[in-house]
C-alpha cells in the first residue's frame, strides 16, 4: 500500500538562503504544491479506507454468524441469495431450510435464521472436506442412509398424493370401529414391569394380583426387569392392549406376553405386566375426527401399498434371523 506523503510544513516553509526574488517564489510555489499534493493523498487514502470499510460491513451478515464473504464472484442477485466461498444459496435451499425447521417462509427473521443455518453447515462441510471426513466409511454409511430416507419419504409423499379423500361413510366406520382412538380415548397412568420373555409363565403369573407380587416372583426366578410408572395414550398404543387396560379393574395387573414383531404398543417379545393407577378420560373433538380418521385411512392404504411391493420382493434373511430363530449370538 503506498505510505500517504507526510509534509514536514517547518521544513518547506522555511525560507531559502537566496536572496528574495525569483528563486524564493519557485521554492514557495513548489511547497504550496506539495502541500497540496499531500492533502489530496491523504483524502484520497481515508476515501480508500471509509469504501473498504463500507465494503465490509455490507458483506458482513450476522444474526448469529459473522461471515466476510471474498472472493465469492459478484454480490449476490436474482435467485441467489448468498455466496459462501463462492458456494452459491438459492432461494429454493432456503425454502427448503425453512420447510424442514416448521418455519414461515414470509418471515424475514426466520429466512435469516435459516441463512445462517446453511451458511454454518456450508463452512462445516468445507472443513469437514479438508479433514477428509466426507472419505471416511462412517459418513459413507450415513450418506447413503440420508439419501434412503428422503427417497422413501418422498415415495410416501406421492402415493398420498395421489389417493383420493376418503368417502365420509368409511370415515364413520373407521372411528366406530376404533373407539379407544376418537371417543373413548384416555391417558392411562400404568405401573409397570417389564422382563425378557419366558422370565414366568402366564400359569406363575395369573394367580397374582399385586404388583408387588410379581416382582417377588421375578426376583425368586433371579429375572431381570424393571418396574416404571409411565402414561399411556390409547390413540398411540395396540388397540387390543387399550381394551384390556379398559376392562381391567384399577391395581388389578394385566399380563401381554406375545412373540416378536407385533404391532406397535405390543409387547416385542419381552414380558410386560401393567396395573391400571388411573384413567382420565380424553376423547378426540368433533372437529378433529374427521381429519384424524381420514389421515389414519390413507395411512392404511399406504401400508397395504408396501406390503404389496414386499410380498413381490425377493428377501433373504441370515439364519440367525429367519422367524422363529433364538437371534444373533
Amino acid at each position: 500500500m503506498t505510505r500517504p506523503y507526510q509534509f514536514d510544513s517547518a521544513k518547506s516553509m522555511r525560507r531559502p538562503a537566496v536572496r528574495p526574488g525569483t528563486h524564493w517564489l519557485r521554492a514557495r510555489a513548489m511547497a504550496l504544491g506539495l502541500r497540496a499534493r499531500a492533502v489530496a493523498l491523504g483524502l484520497r487514502a481515508r476515501a480508500v479506507a471509509l469504501g473498504l470499510r463500507a465494503r465490509a460491513v455490507a458483506l458482513v451478515w450476522a444474526p448469529g454468524l459473522a461471515l466476510m464473504v471474498q472472493g465469492c464472484g459478484g454480490v449476490p442477485a436474482g435467485q441467489v441469495e448468498a455466496h459462501v466461498n463462492g458456494r452459491e444459496i438459492s432461494d429454493r435451499a432456503v425454502a427448503a431450510e425453512l420447510a424442514a425447521a416448521n418455519l414461515p417462509d414470509n418471515d424475514p427473521a426466520a429466512q435469516h435464521l435459516a441463512l445462517d443455518k446453511i451458511i454454518a453447515r456450508y463452512l462445516l462441510i468445507e472443513e469437514a472436506q479438508r479433514q477428509g471426513i466426507d472419505k471416511s466409511p462412517d459418513f459413507l454409511a450415513f450418506r447413503d442412509r440420508a439419501q434412503d430416507l428422503v427417497l422413501a419419504d418422498m415415495m410416501v409423499r406421492r402415493w398420498a398424493a395421489a389417493l383420493p379423500a376418503p368417502a365420509p361413510a368409511d370415515i364413520d366406520r373407521y372411528v366406530a370401529a376404533n373407539p379407544f382412538r376418537f371417543d373413548r380415548r384416555a391417558f392411562v397412568q400404568v405401573e409397570e414391569i417389564e422382563a425378557p420373555a419366558g422370565s414366568a409363565s402366564i400359569k406363575d403369573l395369573a394367580p397374582l394380583h399385586a404388583m408387588d407380587a410379581i416382582e417377588a416372583l421375578l426376583r425368586a426366578h433371579h429375572a431381570e426387569f424393571r418396574r416404571v410408572s409411565q402414561v399411556l395414550d390409547t390413540a398411540l398404543i395396540d388397540p387390543a392392549m387399550a381394551r384390556q387396560l379398559a376392562s381391567a379393574p384399577p391395581g388389578e395387573p394385566v399380563v401381554f406376553a406375545g412373540a416378536p414383531g407385533k404391532a406397535a404398543g405390543s409387547t416385542g417379545g419381552s414380558l410386560r405386566v401393567m396395573a391400571v393407577v388411573r384413567s382420565d378420560p380424553a376423547p378426540i373433538a368433533a372437529d378433529m375426527r374427521t381429519a384424524l380418521a381420514a389421515d389414519a385411512l390413507r395411512q392404511t392404504l399406504i401400508a397395504q401399498k408396501l406390503a404389496g411391493l414386499k410380498a413381490g420382493a425377493r428377501i433373504a434373511l441370515r439364519a440367525d434371523l429367519q422367524p422363529g430363530a433364538p437371534g444373533p449370538k
